[in-house]
């Protein structure tokens, strides 16, 4: 069965793999419920794995542009082309470096090149992808069957 949310809000944008939803414009607030195994969904609480009703996603420091929500994962894109990182995370520091995981319960920034905003982000099952301004791609995370373009070395960061 279908079923209209109770509360009237109007959404830009909508996920599904973690129900996100992007208020409307102007407003750019993000609001999550659903599944939050590895804090995918940022709330900040990582002992309610089950989150029944929206929840208002804090720590963003301006207004988001793109929500993209991969298998336990979630990446927000903002209007200075910042990108944000919650739920499950592979890293690595620098390019080909071993790869560091482990959950992150709150938004937190990823680290791109300097001075180079990201226009587009999309969230893989356990990698991520960022569209660069200067049309480079970064991808970073999991490289299980070659997710990061690079052939199938080990996992890590790439650009």
């Amino acid at each position: 069965m279908v079923r209209r949310q109770s509360e009237k809000r109007q959404q830009e944008q909508i996920t599904t793999e973690q129900n996100v939803a992007l208020s409307s414009p102007g407003l750019s607030l993000l609001y999550a419920w659903g599944d939050n195994t590895m804090g995918k969904l940022g709330i900040g609480d990582a002992a309610a794995l089950k989150v029944p009703r929206p929840q208002l996603i804090a720590g963003i420091e301006t207004n988001v542009t793109q929500v993209s929500c991969g298998a336990d994962h979630t990446l927000i894109l903002t209007k200075i082309g910042t990108v944000y990182q919650m739920g499950q995370y592979f890293l690595s520091t620098k390019k080909g470096e071993a790869l560091k995981h482990g959950t992150l319960h709150k938004p937190k920034i990823v680290e791109l090149p300097q001075h180079i905003h990201a226009m587009q982000v999309a969230a893989g099952g356990g990698h991520s992808i960022a569209l660069m301004e200067n049309h480079e791609v970064y991808t970073w995370g999991n490289n299980l069957h070659g997710s990061l373009g690079v052939g199938l070395s080990t996992q890590m960061c790439s650009n």
